[in-house]
């Protein structure tokens, strides 16, 4: 028969175990992992990091099929089914080119010099079929 100790024990084990497991999944808190995989963000000056934390955060709704929560639209492209949308140093485009082939879906995002404290840096998010 299980005592109150070894109760304790066992449920502090499993906590353990399942928070231990989560950490080694992918989508364990995923807006902690940086989206813009290559730029440098040791060179950011101080004034722009507000700025690129909005570019990251609008980046990572558009992936995920929301609309930016702080750049606007500017552009939209009707027979591509594209929007690109401008914030603070960065512009955001999402592409749903599906009438044309090869086929195209997903983010694209260019920070500006102004936004890197460098040369201005290009993401390309899309996946492209060619059926």
């Amino acid at each position: 028969m299980l005592h109150f100790r070894h109760i304790n024990t066992l449920l502090i084990a499993v906590i353990a175990l399942s928070v231990l497991t989560g950490c080694a999944s992918d989508h364990f808190f995923p807006r902690l992992k940086t989206p813009f995989v290559g730029l440098d963000e040791a060179g950011i000056p101080a004034s722009a990091k507000p700025a690129l934390a909005q570019a990251k955060e609008d980046f990572w709704l558009c992936q995920h099929g929301k609309a930016p929560r702080h750049a606007c639209c500017t552009k939209t492209y009707p027979c591509a089914h594209s929007k690109v949308f401008a914030g603070r140093g960065y512009q955001i485009t999402l592409v749903d080119n599906d009438l044309v082939r090869p086929q195209q879906h997903g983010v694209t995002v260019e920070l500006e010099s102004s936004l890197t404290g460098g040369k201005p840096f290009h993401l390309d998010d899309i996946d492209r079929s060619a059926d």
